[in-house]
């Protein structure tokens, strides 16, 4: 295959995955011949790359476990801590009690003072920009298809 970045950019954006997935739930299993011309026009803009603080990427075992490590001297008070809140965490999620929701409050909002300048500290993740487009879709030859 020939295809430019640019070409093959374009003809990967040209479906979009909500119409992939309509037409996948139509289509028989099996295998199927497909013969056609297609071409497709219009615009593609890709936006300047970016970076950003990687906070859904951050595996939250990752950061237990090195916090642990470094814990030192604290790390078997850390881990009981740890423990004791899971098991009240369990317990609070199969019983609404109002005293767990009230701290859990408190703390979401200590934990803004907290987060807030953790992540500033943390280094940026370089992000691909994103890719905008404008493209029509026109199919000049399609025989009829069938199953083969």
């Amino acid at each position: 295959m020939n295809l430019s970045p640019i070409q093959s950019l374009a003809i990967s954006k040209a479906i979009k995955e909500a119409a992939e997935k309509a037409a996948r739930n139509q289509v028989a299993t099996g295998t199927h011949a497909v013969d056609m011309i297609v071409h497709i026009s219009g615009t593609l803009n890709v936006a300047e790359d970016t970076e950003k603080t990687p906070t859904v990427s951050i595996s939250l075992l990752d950061v237990l476990a090195a916090s642990l490590q470094y814990a030192g001297a604290v790390r078997e008070a850390l881990w009981t801590c740890i423990q004791r809140g899971a098991e009240e965490a369990i317990k609070a999620r199969n019983n609404t009690d109002k005293v767990f929701t009230v701290e859990a409050e408190k703390i979401n909002r200590m934990m803004e003072d907290f987060v807030k300048p953790l992540l500033a500290t943390l280094p940026k993740t370089p992000v691909k920009g994103k890719v905008t487009t404008k493209l029509d879709v026109e199919v000049y030859h399609q025989p009829e298809l069938a199953a083969a």
